[in-house]
């Protein structure tokens, strides 16, 4: 069967492409203007979806565009006519086989990895207590690293070096969440140190690796959904980890990940109870290029458009803990928004055709 494409035509704003102004749920009414479309003139059946990228849509309403657009092509048996000012769209089966390829060495990595901390890595760390901190931040950096070189090499994925924070205690990392990525790039940042970071419940249990290490260094746990009562005991834990912690502390303080790759609302109590547990030296680290591939069923076949992009700003001292963290809050807010749009200007900017004359 020849490649074939659905005619839809992506203008610059969503009035243009669906007749009525942008809807709260675009994932949905995506789905179904492209379920509804009706035969096509042969010769006007292209795929220009290139443009949602551009757009602040979901990563939700991306894929689901992406893969409502593979559905309909099995409707269609011949294959458009070449277009100068149409664009095919959609994943050959060479990068399909490549996204694959590298979830599935992730995953054994994560398995492997997952028994030699067990068997190997932590009875090393009691064995050798006083350098207990050493050896498990290294050993993070390695999977982390190891992880990135997989998605890079097999996946065709843009991810940059990670950033250079100094560990230690007192050091606390503030960064806005776009993807799972965002996890190993943050661990993978930090030198000489183990980390701890504060952690949705219900990653505890069931994943390689991840759960395990949650239990082990006993990360601070948090449940938006969780009642009064279990929510007041995890930020009690949370601000205990807080005091007594000797390594950098970790939060995203938007408390998931954001779907439209902007800077999303603070969750402040989680970073309130943090700051008013002693002084802090603040990094804040801002990425951006991941919010497409928010969730691993992302990654297969579309890794390759992964163009990732890592800020490091600070250090940004704390040093008032029982002052009002509401104005500090906000400013450190305000620096990831402001970086956030530098980082897309740049990337806008060297995307412009160079108009020169020759």
């Amino acid at each position: 069967m020849g490649r074939c494409a659905v005619a839809i035509r992506v203008e610059p704003t969503s009035q243009a492409v669906f007749g009525f102004p942008e809807p709260s749920r675009p994932g949905r009414r995506i789905r179904r203007i492209l379920h509804n479309i009706g035969p096509f003139d042969p010769d006007e059946r292209f795929i220009t979806l290139r443009a949602l990228s551009d757009r602040p849509y979901s990563a939700t309403a991306y894929h689901t565009a992406v893969e409502s657009v593979r559905i309909l092509r099995t409707h269609h048996l011949r294959p458009p006519a070449p277009s100068d000012d149409a664009e095919i769209t959609g994943e050959p089966p060479s990068l399909k086989i490549r996204g694959y390829a590298a979830l599935s060495l992730a995953a054994v990595l994560f398995s492997a990895g997952d028994l030699l901390q067990r068997v190997v890595v932590y009875p090393l760390t009691r064995m050798l207590s006083k350098h207990q901190a050493a050896i498990l931040g290294k050993w993070q950096r390695c999977l982390c690293r190891t992880l990135f070189l997989i998605f890079k090499v097999v996946g065709g994925a843009n991810i940059p070096r990670p950033g250079k924070i100094p560990g230690g205690p007192g050091v606390l990392i503030l960064m806005n969440h776009q993807s799972i990525l965002d996890i190993p790039m943050v661990l993978a940042s930090v030198d000489g140190a183990c980390l701890r970071i504060v952690t949705r419940a219900r990653y505890a249990k069931w994943i390689p690796i991840i759960s395990h290490t949650i239990r082990k260094l006993e990360y601070p746990l948090v449940n938006p959904g969780a009642k009064a009562g279990t929510t007041r005991r995890y930020l009690e834990q949370l601000g205990h980890v807080a005091r007594t912690t000797d390594g950098p502390l970790v939060l995203y303080p938007e408390g998931t990940r954001t779907r439209n790759g902007k800077i999303g609302r603070f969750q402040t109590s989680a970073l309130e109870r943090i700051l008013a547990a002693r002084d802090w030296t603040v990094y804040v680290l801002v990425s951006d290029g991941y919010w497409r591939h928010a969730k691993l069923s992302h990654f297969v076949g579309g890794m390759q458009e992964i163009d990732g992009h890592l800020s490091v700003l600070g250090p940004i001292e704390w040093n008032d803990p029982e002052a009002d963290p509401e104005d500090f809050i906000q400013r450190m807010r305000g620096l990831m928004v402001e970086e956030l749009a530098r980082i897309r200007g740049a990337k806008a900017d060297l995307a412009k055709p160079d108009l020169a004359p020759a």
